[in-house]
């Protein structure tokens, strides 16, 4: 960590959003982060959904490092999750 003038620096890697991992920080939209989003866990793969229109959920993004789960079009962001899964996080 970089420290000067009692600030410090550092570079965090997640596959998480940064409004997830900052949601107490007050210039994220607090609206928008308590908009229903749930980790959930799809064909094996975990996911981050929100509702969708048609009451069920929508993938946003993978929440996985695995490069071959980017390539399944079941698990592509847009698709509709018929029901809520086993949900978590």
């Amino acid at each position: 960590m970089f420290k000067g003038r009692g600030l410090a620096a550092m570079i965090l890697y997640t596959i998480y959003d940064p409004s997830v991992v900052f949601q107490n920080v007050d210039y994220y939209n607090q609206e928008k982060l308590n908009s229903g989003f749930a980790e959930m866990e799809v064909n094996g793969v975990r996911v981050l959904a929100a509702p969708a229109q048609n009451e069920g959920m929508r993938i946003e993004r993978l929440l996985s490092t695995n490069p071959m789960h980017f390539l399944d079009p079941r698990l592509q962001p847009g698709v509709s999750i018929p029901e809520k899964r086993s949900q978590g996080g």
